[in-house]
């Protein structure tokens, strides 16, 4: 005895949505924007670099000293710092700046506890002032 069997066109179907599928997505994730370039950072000059550099550490150096209290001297060197890591540094300028971005850290990290850090980050601070006088006057 002999079945006859019906075609079907499931396959079909399958095979069908399955490519219009694939194609959607291709030119779905094709039509991706590309990212916005970062905006330009603006230039600085050295003078202007000082001027802003003097204005943050000027008042930290005199803040930290007169602060009686390990929180109020980690309140001044988070500012210190935010401030610092906010300003635009020129090329002449990138070593100075990151000296001053590591000791505020270090000096941050001893106040959190971290032994000896304090110290040593006032040391480098202290240094980079004497190397470089228009930080403090």
């Amino acid at each position: 005895m002999m079945f006859h069997q019906r075609r079907s066109f499931y396959p079909l179907a399958i095979a069908v949505l399955t490519l219009a599928l694939g194609g959607l997505m291709f030119f779905t994730l094709a039509r991706v924007a590309p990212p916005a370039p970062a905006p330009a950072q603006p230039s600085v000059t050295d003078d202007q670099y000082r001027t802003q550099a003097h204005a943050v550490i000027a008042p930290f150096l005199s803040a930290y000293a007169a602060a009686d209290t390990d929180v109020k001297k980690l309140v001044a060197v988070e500012d210190a710092l935010n401030a610092v890591m906010s300003l635009v540094v020129p090329t002449a300028y990138k070593e100075v700046h990151l000296g001053l971005a590591v000791s505020l850290t270090r000096m941050r990290d001893g106040l959190r506890g971290e032994a000896g850090a304090a110290e040593d980050g006032y040391a480098k601070l202290t240094k980079l002032v004497a190397d470089d006088p228009w930080l403090s006057n």
